[in-house]
């Protein structure tokens, strides 16, 4: 029976959008349409919004079929400070940062995670910026796998990279108001989806609980998982559905494909 992992990433900042502090609600509320149709979920979450709520990330890791993964710790806030990082060292392909700072930051997130008794083993890098240095360092935190766009250069990481069309642009357009057609968006996201289970293949979706419920009140949500059930998939977490592989999920193109 071919698997899917449907994730999506939390947040605690966004740039001072009204909604952003409900993001975490909106988690809650995507969790429990999973539940209601028994699937499950991997959201990726900053250490900071772990650390602002660790009851009710716990409580959420309890009640609900969802494995909770590491997703930086400032979301690379503030910007200014990330894009300085950026204009110095993006040359040499530190997209996430120099050594010391995603040291600093991994560290953070792996430790807000832990003092809310809620281990991390799986990871995505906030925008996707994941690079060769983040796969060199994420094991010597214990996280064992990445999903992002593309493949991260690891020798000890498992990638279960994103395969279909991420919601981004839906999230960008809904969230922060930047100028994309959700709906033509959104269409290409389904199509994606939807041309990925006539594979029979495993696969990885990306889907933001603030966009689902900004979008259509988590409609295409609901929709989507149905579809899923409707072509017998298995719906697993980044953790299950990488356990017991020596190598990275490369039945499918990653979602960086769908950019070129």
């Amino acid at each position: 029976m071919p698997s899917v992992a449907i994730t999506g990433d939390v947040h605690h900042y966004l740039g001072n959008h009204p909604l952003e502090k409900k993001e975490p609600l909106f988690a809650k509320k995507y969790l429990d349409i999973l539940y209601k149709h028994d699937a499950k979920a991997t959201l990726f979450v900053t250490g900071k919004c772990i650390e602002e709520n660790p009851l009710h990330w716990k409580k959420l890791e309890e009640d609900y079929p969802v494995e909770l993964g590491g997703h930086t710790y400032y979301a690379f806030q503030p910007q200014s400070l990330f894009y300085g990082y950026k204009d110095l060292f993006g040359r040499f392909g530190f997209t996430y940062g120099p050594v010391f700072y995603q040291l600093l930051d991994i560290s953070k997130t792996v430790n807000a995670f832990e003092n809310a008794d809620m281990p991390v083993q799986s990871w995505r890098s906030h925008a996707y910026r994941g690079d060769k240095i983040t796969g060199k360092l994420l094991p010597e935190f214990d996280i064992k796998y990445i999903s992002e766009l593309k493949i991260v250069p690891s020798q000890k990481l498992i990638n279960l990279p994103i395969t279909t069309y991420p919601d981004d642009h839906v999230f960008l357009a809904t969230l922060t108001g930047k100028k994309y057609d959700p709906e033509k968006e959104m269409k290409k996201v389904n199509k994606s989806i939807f041309k990925s289970m006539e594979t029979g293949k495993d696969f990885v979706v990306q889907l933001h609980p603030s966009s689902m419920k900004l979008y259509d009140d988590f409609s295409s949500l609901r929709q989507i998982v149905r579809k899923l059930k409707s072509f017998n998939y298995e719906f697993e977490t980044i953790k299950s559905l990488g356990e017991g592989k020596d190598k990275n999920l490369s039945s499918s193109k990653t979602a960086l494909a769908y950019y070129r």
